[in-house]
């Protein structure tokens, strides 16, 4: 989306598939050449000091973190700790003259902002630099926003009216306000942003809409933690071209000594609803289809992957919107694959 927002304004290098790493942040930073003007670089982690060595490789000018969820709590343990490994990008942009971008709507970042003197904060609430707003949703998912800025250029003070997204849901809905955030923070008025915002599309994997005939096909299968899940079923539920909703659940990884409660707490998220069907596969899936049962809400777990996918290719199925989701080791796009040859 950042790339989208500033690529008609200036010449833009970014991180590629998942180079986020010791190798992948190095490799990006050699891709540039002396016209590029913006970099752009994903820093990724699941262990301690991974981040602290990255960024102290590219010093970033301008740094955000999206927000602290429950993932990769095997080796970072809580929240807490995710933050701890993240934060250290913030720290080394600031320590080195460089700006940082806060969603304040995440209790824990808005915790520690204090930390912080270079910085813009973001959100949907409370008093902001750049304050979004969620006016609805189109009938097929889509949010409608408005971003305004009090603090900022004048350019951005009279907002953007009542705007329609080309993707979906409410996370990317923060993640365009994140965008938002750090292209008004090198200098684009609001009309440059909305005119580039028309431009940006999906990400192959992640809340990826298909609209056939006869179904909804959200492919959410990129990877998978109880925030993103919950993010993906509000996104369903909000979707009205079906009244019936099947959710295709795979196992979420890397969620340490507590994996079974993060998977069995999903039940939280379902009520019932003659409308509703919950497929689950894998081992630690198992616990969120006990908890559904228990709850009388229509759900079957496949001990079998083989099972799972007869089921989609001929079990009566039409007429729904079918999200499918899992942590990437599931493989679950293989599901995707069958959903789309049957509804082409």
């Amino acid at each position: 989306m950042i790339s989208t927002l500033l690529e008609n304004k200036l010449k833009v290098v970014k991180t590629e598939s998942n180079n986020n790493n010791h190798i992948g942040v190095p490799l990006t930073i050699f891709s540039a050449d002396e016209k590029c003007d913006v970099l752009i670089l994903e820093h990724g982690t699941n262990h301690f000091n991974e981040i602290e060595y990255t960024a102290n490789i590219s010093r970033p000018d301008f740094a955000l973190i999206t927000n602290i969820g429950d993932s990769h709590l095997e080796f970072l343990k809580n929240r807490e700790g995710v933050y701890r490994e993240k934060s250290s990008l913030l720290d080394i942009t600031e320590m080195h003259g460089g700006k940082v971008l806060l969603n304040t709507d995440d209790p824990i970042i808005k915790k520690y902002s204090k930390n912080y003197w270079n910085k813009i904060s973001y959100g949907f609430n409370g008093k902001v630099d750049i304050k979004g707003k969620i006016l609805g949703y189109t009938r097929d998912g889509k949010s409608r926003v408005q971003l305004k800025s009090e603090t900022l250029s004048f350019a951005f003070r009279e907002g953007f009216g009542d705007f329609t997204l080309p993707v979906y849901g409410t996370t990317n809905a923060y993640n365009f306000l994140a965008a938002s955030a750090v292209a008004v923070s090198i200098g684009l008025s609001s009309k440059e942003i909305k005119q580039q915002a028309q431009k940006i599309i999906s990400v192959h994997g992640r809340l990826n809409v298909k609209n056939y005939k006869q179904a909804v096909i959200i492919d959410d299968t990129y990877n998978s933690s109880p925030v993103s899940v919950k993010a993906a079923i509000d996104l369903v539920n909000r979707i009205k071209t079906f009244k019936r909703k099947i959710f295709v659940l795979g196992d979420m990884f890397e969620l340490g000594k507590n994996a079974a409660k993060y998977h069995k707490d999903l039940a939280v998220h379902f009520s019932q609803n003659k409308n509703l069907f919950v497929l689950t596969s894998g081992n630690l899936m198992k616990s969120l289809n006990k908890s559904l049962r228990k709850k009388k809400i229509k759900s079957i777990h496949f001990h079998i992957r083989e099972a799972l996918a007869l089921y989609l290719k001929y079990e009566e199925i039409e007429n729904s919107v079918i999200l499918v989701k899992g942590s990437r080791g599931m493989k679950m796009e293989e599901f995707v694959n069958i959903l789309e040859k049957r509804f082409e």
